[in-house]
């Protein structure tokens, strides 16, 4: 019995290590906007949602985020960078936690623990635009937005936390 259950282990290994990508995940989906991501990290898979799903997006949206640890994080940075058909438009690096920081109940937590965080974030962006703007959408109203957004964050040892891929796209 312990050589088939080893067999079935080895093979079931096999068979994953062959996924090379975790699933399409979907954020949130609205009349005018829908978000997709996928995590880019080979180990683990995330999972984010963010809800209202506007293109006009209020002040404060609700986020909901959880991954499992893999390293301590004293500190925790966010990159995010945003592209639009492959060209970089908008790039934020932010402070999240530091060894003082008592914002996030997650800031000091220890490899193995799980992170979950639900609440309202202030993103400070009032409205998704398309691409071309409004005078090339009257031209061709099939043209949407994509937005393509690489999310990492990082601990004080430069370590990946966890990063995903995501797509924005405004109708």
């Amino acid at each position: 019995m312990d050589i088939l259950t080893a067999a079935v282990s080895a093979l079931s290994l096999f068979c994953l290590s062959e996924s090379k990508e975790w699933p399409m995940h979907t954020i949130c989906s609205g009349p005018n906007l829908e978000g997709y991501y996928r995590s880019c990290d080979p180990l683990q898979d995330i999972g984010l949602s963010i809800e209202p799903c506007f293109k006009t997006l209020p002040e404060v949206v609700q986020i909901k985020i959880a991954l499992l640890l893999r390293r301590d994080i004293k500190w925790l940075t966010l990159n995010l960078s945003v592209f639009i058909q492959s060209l970089k438009v908008f790039s934020f690096s932010h402070l999240i936690c530091e060894p003082t920081s008592t914002f996030y109940t997650f800031c000091g937590r220890r490899k193995g623990e799980l992170i979950y965080f639900e609440g309202p974030v202030k993103f400070g962006i009032g409205t998704i635009p398309t691409e071309g703007g409004e005078r090339e959408r009257e031209k061709d109203p099939t043209l949407e937005g994509e937005y393509n957004v690489s999310l990492e964050l990082f601990n004080e040892d430069n370590y990946n936390i966890a990063c995903g891929n995501l797509t924005l796209v405004s109708h």
